[in-house]
């Protein structure tokens, strides 16, 4: 399955980085985890990849496959997008309607409960890790 980067960037981490990406396939515009290996142990990531593929929850963004570049000791983790953007992104728009955060509450309580029965723990939680469609990312078991 191939993937087309579009070069841009939506996100930076500790780890690396997020860019949009379309599948060439199915034309899916797809958000592209780029973890460099330098940046974070092996087996923490591996650990991720592994415990994200078996989690599936509407409210959490769908791991869609993984591709690895031994080479240049880089993962390519490719996730949904949420072409909405983050919760943060949302509040610096304007004030939040007080239903929608409502909403956004529950939802995130739901999607936390959810990993939680998985034994899962979201390790940063903060506005950033949310999305309007209310999925997460940045989970770990435990």
């Amino acid at each position: 399955k191939g993937y087309q980067n579009n070069h841009v960037t939506i996100g930076f981490g500790s780890y690396g980085q997020v860019k949009l990406a379309k599948d060439i396939e199915t034309g899916l515009i797809v958000a592209v985890k780029v973890v460099i290996a330098a940046k974070l142990d092996h087996k923490i990531a591996k650990n991720e990849v592994l415990m994200h593929h078996k989690l599936c929850h509407s409210k959490i963004i769908r791991l869609i496959d993984v591709y690895l570049d031994n080479e240049k000791e880089i993962t390519y983790m490719i996730l949904e997008y949420a072409e909405e953007g983050t919760l943060y992104d949302k509040s610096k728009i304007g004030t939040v309607p007080k239903d929608d955060v409502k909403k956004y509450f529950q939802d995130i309580c739901e999607g936390l409960a959810y990993l939680h029965r998985q034994n899962i723990m979201h390790r940063d939680i903060k506005v950033n890790a949310f999305y309007p469609a209310v999925k997460y990312s940045d989970h770990q078991k435990q």
